[in-house]
């Protein structure tokens, strides 16, 4: 079971929202797995993905946010992304 297959639904076109979203972030999330970020939050609201979560190292912090914003740029963010190290 994938993250996102875990997630909490917020809205009524939460289904529609978090499809879009897999398929958008997948890499990312499959490296959230991958680099063993504790999820403390994750759900779709508003078309928008939110992430909240703690990484092992500022190392494994710094590749995730890398992948984030190879994908979206920043001032066009569809993905709010709070991860910590710890």
């Amino acid at each position: 079971m994938g993250l996102l297959d875990r997630m909490r639904k917020k809205a009524p076109d939460a289904d529609a929202s978090a499809s879009a979203v897999k398929r958008k972030y997948q890499a990312v999330l499959q490296l959230i797995e991958g680099e063993h970020v504790r999820v403390l939050n994750l759900h779709v609201e508003d078309g928008r993905l939110y992430l909240k979560g703690a990484a092992p190292t500022e190392e494994a912090r710094g590749r995730i946010l890398a992948a984030i914003q190879s994908i979206t740029p920043e001032d066009d963010a569809d993905i709010v992304a709070d991860i910590t190290v710890g």
